[in-house]
Order: structure tokens, then sequence, then C-alpha cells
């Protein structure tokens, strides 16, 4: 078995593989099709892709979670300064259209609920929550800096909104979670063409 780290968005190295698989990038790429048509074509015919992707806005089905809420401000304004730079954070639900696009066929999903915070009732999903809200107090720092500077907010503004939604992380009354997206697509059999660009 051999594994490759490259910059997905140049050519690739191999062209041979079984599966290609992506992790949290969705977000961070600014051509997806280009990239699933790299994917494609690095492929054996039948191989798979599989994208793990997290929707980059908090969510909340029992109304605990107001529409102003600190969090969820953060992660809206984030994603405006995001967008400047050519990037989607809501880029994980619309994957299925682009894998298809690009060439692959039996494209599925499976999307998760991921609780913020150990507001669950199930033990393990309050176990996962606990461990989510970790990595969200320490992401939220990286939202902030640059992309909050195209949007021409202060460095003390982004500041103050990063102290508000750390103090209203703490509140297990809000029963925040995120969604995340498991795709999965295969290449077709005897289908040695590259994808679309």
């Amino acid at each position: 078995m051999t594994f490759f780290v490259d910059d997905c968005e140049l050519s690739w190295l191999d062209t041979d593989v079984d599966l290609v698989h992506f992790r949290f990038m969705a977000i961070v790429l600014k051509n997806m099709p280009t990239v699933l048509a790299h994917a494609f074509a690095a492929l054996r015919p039948g191989g798979f892709v599989e994208l793990h992707e997290l929707n980059g806005v908090p969510r909340c089905d029992d109304g605990t979670m107001s529409d102003a809420d600190h969090v969820l401000s953060l992660y809206k304004l984030a994603g405006r300064a995001w967008s400047r730079f050519g990037m989607d954070v809501l880029l994980a639900e619309k994957l299925g259209p682009l894998l298809t696009a690009a060439g692959f066929e039996d494209v599925r999903s499976v999307v998760r609920k991921v609780p913020i915070g150990p507001w669950p009732r199930d033990k393990k999903l309050r176990v996962i929550g606990a461990y989510q809200k970790v990595a969200v107090e320490e992401l939220i720092q990286s939202l902030a800096g640059r992309p909050f500077e195209a949007l021409g907010l202060s460095h003390e503004e982004s500041n103050m909104r990063l102290a508000l939604a750390r103090s209203a992380l703490n509140d297990g009354s809000v029963h925040r979670y995120f969604d995340y997206y498991f795709w999965y697509a295969r290449k077709p059999l005897g289908c040695a063409g590259e994808g679309v660009v």
C-alpha cells in the first residue's frame, strides 16, 4: 500500500489508484471541479472517491439556538470572509452534483449530526460533542485574522466576536451541531477517461 500527499489542485503524481480520500478539505479548496476531475483521472475503473466534509455553519433542530447566537454569527461572518478568498464553507452539502459532473456514478451521501458541546443525552454523543467543542474552541481563532480583515473588521472587533463566541460555547442549554457529509462515488467500470474540468 502506498500513500501520497500532494497539492490536489495541481497535476497529480499518481494516476493508477483504487481510492482517493479527502477529509475536511472542501472548504479550503478553490476549484473543486478541477480537483474532482484529477481524482477521476487518477482512479482505476471501478475505483472510489470518498469525501468526509464538515458543513461550516452550526445548526439547531429544537429552537435553543437563536439567530443572534454568537457562535452562529461568527461562523456566518467567517463564511462571508472566506468567500472573499474563493472558498465556500457550505460546499459539503453541494458535492453531489459536482461528483456527477466529474463523471462519477453511484454518488451517495450520508449526513451525520455532530453535536457541539456535551449537551446530548446519549453518552457516546456527549463525548463526541465534548471533543467537537474543543475543536471549535481551537479553530475559531483561525476564522478571524486575515479573513475578517478582508471584511474591514478591526482587530478589536474580531477579538470581541471571538470572545463572545467562546463564551457562548459554554452555554449547554443551546443545542448546536454541525452536519458532517460523507460522500462516496465510483468511477465507472470500463472507463479509462479523464474527468470533466
